[in-house]
């Protein structure tokens, strides 16, 4: 007990002092998504319709954030942002304002640590997505006034996920949590800090990823797609800093995301996993042919 509150106290120290941290006062270099949203849904947004749990709720005008107990555990999936992926994807000023709100509402309800939405794949989820979306986002003739307190939520989170990336479940959601990092990284800083530690160790954990999937630990082909997306996106943020490992991974993942794939395009769908966004599998395999093939050197 007296190590776990010891633990605890660490913890807040080092949060305190995230806060204290110089934050950057623009962004420093957008990304492309490396997701794609169903602008269907993000007109349902606009409309006033969520869509929860396999059910259709009416949000009348509420913040996402109020449309239940935030003990609730069908409330986790809203703290992974997908939903901003429908909001882009429809795109112009009225989704981007609504994101905005919804952004806004969250940090000040949600960004000193409270929520389900606090777990590493939970953060590498919304890291992910704030920095994919934040050119669009910030798409506006003025800086948008909220941009400061994105920014500063965006580097205590990198902070915080830089700390607790190892806690996630499994080698594939490790991966995932450094791939986000490394875009979060990129978008505050126009690189990665100690770019190429991360790039070792992105590389070594997605080796292990893989590594399981081919010893017989198969899980969901979609489970597989999230992890191809995830080092796809981490490798054109590397470019040529991208290891070996981390070629290697790419390449085997989407040579069994081929022979996952049905004649119409969608993933066979075993393990619970779905048949994947339209679109979503080819721009993943589009994108693994186009990962550079020699290192730099001499890079930090």
């Amino acid at each position: 007990m007296a190590m776990m509150q010891r633990g605890w106290g660490i913890e807040r120290l080092r949060w305190r002092a995230d806060a204290r941290a110089a934050v950057p006062q623009a962004l420093a270099r957008p990304l492309e998504p490396v997701e794609i949203g169903d602008p269907e849904r993000g007109r349902e947004l606009l409309a006033g319709r969520h869509h929860r749990a396999g059910q259709l709720i009416e949000h009348h005008g509420r913040s996402i954030w109020a449309l239940g107990p935030e003990t609730d555990p069908e409330a986790e999936p809203l703290h992974r942002f997908d939903w901003l992926d429908d909001l882009a994807a429809l795109g112009g000023p009225i989704a981007r304002d609504l994101a905005w709100i919804w952004l806004d509402h969250w940090i000040v309800r949600y960004g000193e640590g409270r929520g389900p939405g606090w777990t590493p794949e939970a953060v590498a989820a919304r890291l992910s997505r704030w920095a994919a979306h934040a050119a669009w986002l910030n798409q506006a003739a003025t800086p948008r006034p909220e941009l400061p307190s994105f920014l500063r939520s965006l580097s205590r989170q990198s902070r915080w996920l830089s700390r607790h990336w190892s806690r996630a479940g499994s080698p594939a959601a490790q991966a995932i949590a450094r791939a986000a990092l490394l875009r979060a990284e990129t978008v505050l800083y126009a690189a990665p800090r100690q770019r190429v530690r991360q790039a070792a160790a992105l590389g070594r954990v997605a080796a292990e990823a893989v590594a399981r999937e081919d010893g017989g630990d198969t899980r969901a082909p979609e489970a597989l797609l999230d992890l191809l997306c995830a080092l796809n996106g981490a490798a054109a943020t590397l470019g040529a800093a991208t290891t070996d490992a981390h070629r290697d991974a790419i390449l085997r993942l989407a040579a069994l995301l081929r022979a996952l794939r049905h004649a119409d395009g969608g993933l066979a769908r075993f393990h619970g996993g779905g048949r994947g966004a339209a679109g979503r599998l080819e721009r993943a395999l589009l994108d693994a042919g186009a990962v550079p093939a020699v290192p730099e050197t001499g890079l930090s």
